[in-house]
């Protein structure tokens, strides 16, 4: 009976601990049922409980967010805020159900551009104490600028895009990302159609891990493979 019970509190523990440090990732899908089959868009995770200021640097909108868990409630609750410490009252507020498929906030967009479907997006919510990725997809992880280099102990948020997904500016140029050579390589493809014929150049986006200039952030660029456990 005393086994038990110590198990039982070990489980509670580690359970709150994850909620408490880990990262929480909103995986994108194309339909409210989020079935495997209808993976699209762009999925983000970021580490729960930290203001983070850097979002608006790769191109998102609304820069300043901190993301909690709600462990009465069993919700995700998702604020942005106009200062950079996030000390403001919060200028928007989202709640996501844990472990369930939502509508995806309607902030988290790239500028400029749209996606070439026009579909609406979805999200699936869950909490670890990693980010959890999908085989075939393009991520950016950003960390923290410290002796750690990129690894998971200074991770802030990453972003990673879905296999053939496709943006667009305008109704001539197009970009996506995908994976190649065997899913190992990132790469960036943009596509001008106002050119005759057509104009398309690929080019690798892999990146081990360098500073970004315009902030306080290193940038590691990879792609999800079952050949690796990032």
């Amino acid at each position: 009976m005393k086994i038990l019970i110590i198990l039982i509190i070990l489980t509670i523990s580690l359970f709150n601990l994850v909620k408490s440090q880990g990262y929480v990732t909103f995986q994108p899908y194309s339909s409210l049922k989020c079935s495997p089959d209808q993976q699209s868009g762009i999925g983000y995770s970021f580490l729960l409980n930290e203001c983070i200021s850097s979002v608006g640097d790769i191109g998102l909108e609304n820069t300043n967010w901190k993301f909690t868990y709600d462990q009465t409630n069993n919700v995700v609750i998702s604020q942005q805020f106009l200062n950079n410490d996030c000390s403001d009252s919060p200028s928007n507020i989202f709640k996501n159900g844990l472990n369930e498929c939502s509508y995806s906030h309607p902030f988290f967009t790239m500028e400029n551009y749209t996606y070439a479907q026009n579909e609406t997006t979805f999200s699936y919510v869950t909490i670890a104490n990693e980010p959890l990725y999908n085989k075939g997809q393009v991520i950016f992880e950003y960390h923290s600028k410290t002796n750690s280099g990129c690894s998971s102990l200074n991770l802030l948020f990453s972003l990673f895009f879905t296999p053939n997904l496709i943006f667009k500016q305008g109704e001539a140029v197009t970009k996506n990302y995908y994976c190649a050579f065997l899913n190992l390589t990132p790469y960036e493809q943009y596509c001008n159609y106002n050119n005759w014929p057509e104009s398309c150049t690929s080019y690798s986006i892999a990146n081990s891990c360098t500073s970004k200039e315009n902030n306080n952030l290193n940038l590691k660029v990879f792609c999800k493979t079952i050949f690796n456990q990032e």
